[in-house]
């Protein structure tokens, strides 16, 4: 096949009425001038090569068909989420409640106690411990102070409308009076300020730390 086309291509080459036919196929002219396609001998060759051309035509169609597929699938792609997804959304609210809020443990010393106990374990055996407490920094000194009331109702008068316990410091495991102003209130940032990364000590009332 691609000899008998070899062949028949240098006969119509060496043909003069097929050169006309064909418009100068290679002719100097058309090679002077960028751009300008042979149209005329591509036309004499798909008439006598109608395989060939066929083969051609139908390369170019599924090449534009092709480009005009990926280009609807770019479109899809980028307006398939033209808002954030839900999922999204709810990473961001949770991230932003979380940056409102922090964790904290809560230790509560006897009334009796000068110093922190070494072992904790009478303390959680007393239930004088809750691990991750959750603060907003929101919060007022009173929320503050009813939360912990609530989740130490056992030691503490549920019925009662006075504060019953005192924010303390911890230092190497004793209790100090913390070094606070009158205006100084227990809200949510002073609270997080205060204790750091430890934990929340208070101390119930009737004992009052040496300054």
């Amino acid at each position: 096949m691609a000899e008998n086309f070899r062949q028949t291509t240098a006969r119509i080459a060496s043909n003069p009425a097929t050169n006309d036919v064909l418009g100068g196929i290679g002719s100097a002219e058309n090679a002077s001038v960028p751009g300008r396609s042979d149209t005329s001998g591509q036309s004499e060759l798909s008439r006598l090569f109608p395989t060939i051309a066929s083969h051609g035509n139908r390369r170019r169609q599924w090449q534009d068909e092709s480009h005009i597929r990926d280009s609807s699938r770019s479109f899809q792609r980028a307006s398939s989420h033209p808002y954030p997804s839900r999922n999204r959304r709810e990473s961001v609210r949770r991230q932003s409640k979380q940056q409102q809020t922090f964790i904290k443990d809560v230790y509560l010393l006897l009334a009796e106690d000068t110093s922190v106990p070494r072992n904790k374990s009478t303390m959680y055996r007393d239930k004088r411990v809750v691990n991750s407490v959750t603060f907003s920094k929101d919060a007022s000194e009173w929320t503050i102070v009813d939360l912990i009331h609530h989740i130490f109702s056992d030691h503490f008068d549920q019925y009662s409308s006075e504060n019953q316990f005192n924010f303390v410091k911890v230092v190497n495991a004793c209790i100090d009076s913390p070094n606070v102003g009158p205006e100084f209130r227990w809200d949510g940032h002073s609270l997080k300020h205060f204790y750091g990364q430890g934990g929340v000590y208070i101390q119930q009332k009737g004992y009052e730390a040496s300054l």
